[in-house]
């Protein structure tokens, strides 16, 4: 629902787009970094409320109401929400602002950032109105957490080298502050469509325009990117932001035309390795099942052997039967115990007992008598029986070198199978 206002009245050459919730802490200083721009033309300031508990909704009815005609103030319902991996998000938000700014330029700031130059509309349209195939432009910024600022672009690392960034470049990684943004809004009409199967708003809009024009990057810092626990992307953690960006990673080479698949592939493995690394060194076994789904589809890209990749799995996704399994098997435990692993001493179950016995060619015995055995490589077949009784279903790539075989010999209608399917 939009508050009724003013701003109607004017044709704007430029829309601010405000999403927010739950930011009663920054809001304030948000809209009025922007009200407070020094320009010769008209703005309009459309900001979408997502319906927050803590205050947010009551400033922004506040500062609408100051300023009828420069504000638009759209006040939604939580049940409009959309939920990415599980986590409810602003794109609807976004996408209702998007359909509703009628500026030639649109410029976007989240409810918990703000601008620090009040000369930051004007030089941003002024770049744009002299370069005609410019398709956005943006600045630099700070991150801040708990009032200490860094660089948000640092060069040679993630700013482009000089003051144009293209499609290429972009795609190689480097980073644009949202807050910071300003585009051409009759060059991203296609946006609603375009946004669906990717995990940010951001990343879809940045490589649609690219692939109809260059971005100006004005090197000063005119804004300020808060990092906080109530950010929705920020502080969501290592597992979700991998998750995020291998998504959005797949979607942009779809949404470039596979033009630089090169390029995205190279990032796609850097993240992965990167994310396995990070796991390990810090134990974050969520982080490092989100990794291994991938890293087992391409075991080349950490020179995996099948046998190494899963094991990897079972100790991402059994991690306590990994360790209680490394304690049975250790070279100590193994001179004193029997050839055979018994699966209730142990507290395995039978899909984890099945798995190990592949991996360490050694048997598992269980409760109701039936053995697990891990064969030698000269079999090249997994019985029926097996994906019956511990639910193991074949899957399309195969890796036969180590297979299953369950007491009773095989039954009719033998298939291939592997160890990576559960």
């Amino acid at each position: 629902m939009e508050v009724p206002n003013q701003v109607l009245n004017s044709t704007p050459l430029v829309s601010v787009l405000v999403t927010t919730f739950r930011h009663a802490g920054y809001i304030e200083q948000c809209l009025n970094s922007i009200l407070e721009q020094q320009v010769d033309f008209a703005f309009e300031l459309l900001v979408g409320e997502d319906e927050s508990t803590d205050g947010t909704r009551e400033v922004c009815q506040r500062i609408a109401a100051a300023h009828p005609d420069r504000v638009r103030l759209f006040l939604r319902s939580r049940k409009e929400v959309i939920k990415i991996f599980g986590k409810p998000t602003g794109r609807a938000n976004f996408m209702h602002l998007m359909r509703s700014a009628r500026g030639k330029y649109v410029a976007l700031c989240e409810g918990d950032d703000h601008w620090i130059d009040p000369k930051k509309l004007q030089r941003q349209v002024d770049a744009m109105e002299a370069d005609p195939s410019a398709a956005g432009c943006y600045t630099n910024a700070y991150n801040e957490t708990k009032g200490e600022r860094v660089e948000f672009l640092v060069p040679g690392v993630n700013a482009p080298k000089g003051q144009v960034l293209e499609e290429r470049a972009f795609l190689y990684g480097l980073a644009i502050p949202t807050c910071t943004f300003l585009f051409r809004r009759e060059w991203s009409t296609e946006f609603q469509h375009v946004i669906l199967p990717f995990a940010t708003g951001d990343t879809p809009l940045f490589t649609l325009l690219l692939g109809r024009g260059h971005f100006i990057f004005q090197p000063e810092f005119t804004g300020v990117r808060v990092v906080h626990p109530g950010g929705i992307y920020s502080m969501q953690g290592a597992a979700h932001h991998l998750q995020v960006q291998l998504v959005n990673i797949q979607e942009q080479d779809k949404l470039s035309a596979y033009r630089h698949h090169d390029v995205i592939q190279n990032r796609k493995r850097f993240a992965l390795a990167k994310g396995w690394r990070e796991a390990m060194e810090k134990e974050n076994l969520e982080l490092a099942a989100v990794a291994w789904k991938y890293l087992a589809k391409d075991r080349s890209i950490l020179g995996w052997s099948w046998k190494q990749t899963a094991l990897a799995g079972f100790r991402v996704i059994f991690p306590k039967g990994y360790d209680r399994l490394l304690q049975a098997w250790s070279p100590s435990a193994r001179k004193r115990s029997a050839p055979v692993l018994n699966a209730r001493k142990h507290s395995i179950t039978p899909r984890q007992g099945v798995i190990f016995a592949a991996m360490a060619r050694r048997s598992v015995r269980f409760p109701d008598g039936r053995n697990a055995f891990g064969s030698g490589t000269g079999s090249r077949k997994v019985t029926e029986c097996v994906e019956e009784f511990y639910g193991i279903p074949p899957v399309g790539e195969e890796h036969t070198d180590q297979v299953f075989q369950a007491r009773g010999g095989p039954r009719p209608g033998i298939r291939r199978s592997s160890i990576l399917a559960w």
